[in-house]
């Protein structure tokens, strides 16, 4: 079950799980929750109602009832989840470290001689959104000579990307970390249009490293977690159980890197 297909990470994952699966001669069921719970939960039901041998899940951003997966305990099914993931311990669950990606993150534009800085994101009950807040308001908190604002925007697309040049602009910022390379792409192309010179007068960074980062002028900085491995780990990880091994119940952190490009980049490195 995953929220959406058209991302370069989502079918990286899915890529590497059917790929896992196929060798070890299962077929792999891709239901779409479409960002909706309501759909999830549908979701759930109907694979369980196909009697499938085991689920992974990546939850939406709508806040989910997660009293439904854990009814799978009841149904002998193993869940697995993956990217996003319950913030709850008891439950094995494969994620980047959200806060520590963005820590590195916004410690690359203070490097960069950055000091007003804007992080954007969306109100969200996902721990990988709050965990990114998490890790730059660290990165701030840290240096004495600088400061962060979170600007919480309705989507993180392209549109409201464009819509946060504007609020950047009025509070001077000189660096901004999103929380997707969407809106830092939206933010990147409003500010340019607005006479702003990237890195020179505001320097950017993204996260996911979507196909987007390097065909925008300039090249987008962005933080690169491989979506085939972590799709082949999570996998993995429920055969494990489906052939009789116990759960695990913990988070297991994905390798990810910070990729830098001339958006960021204002000191050669």
């Amino acid at each position: 079950i995953v929220p959406r297909f058209d991302s370069k990470f989502m079918s990286a994952c899915l890529a590497g799980m059917e790929e896992v699966a196929r060798e070890h001669g299962y077929v792999l069921l891709i239901t779409q929750s479409q960002e909706s719970s309501h759909r999830e939960e549908e979701n759930f039901t109907l694979l369980l109602n196909k009697r499938v041998d085991g689920i992974l899940v990546s939850l939406t951003r709508e806040e989910s009832d997660l009293s439904c997966f854990r009814s799978y305990r009841d149904n002998q099914v193993p869940v697995v989840f993956f990217d996003r993931v319950p913030g709850q311990e008891g439950c094995t669950r494969f994620a980047i470290d959200n806060e520590g990606m963005a820590y590195e993150a916004t410690r690359h534009l203070l490097e960069q001689g950055c000091r007003k800085l804007v992080h954007l994101t969306i109100p969200s009950y996902l721990d990988l959104y709050r965990d990114r807040v998490k890790g730059f308001e660290r990165a701030i908190w840290e240096t004495k000579d600088c400061r962060g604002e979170v600007i919480y925007l309705e989507e993180l697309d392209l549109e409201y990307g464009r819509i946060s040049a504007k609020k950047i602009l009025e509070i001077g910022a000189d660096g901004v970390f999103a929380a997707n390379d969407l809106a830092a792409t939206g933010c990147l192309q409003e500010l340019r249009q607005r006479g702003c010179r990237i890195p020179e007068d505001v320097a950017i960074v993204g996260f996911n490293n979507e196909d987007l980062a390097s065909t925008v002028c300039p090249n987008l900085s962005s933080v690169d977690y491989p979506g085939r491995e972590a799709g082949q780990r999570a996998i993995h990880a429920i055969l494990k159980i489906m052939e009789g091994g116990e759960e695990s119940g913990t988070l297991t952190a994905m390798p990810s890197r910070l990729i830098i490009r001339e958006s960021s980049l204002r000191k050669p490195q």
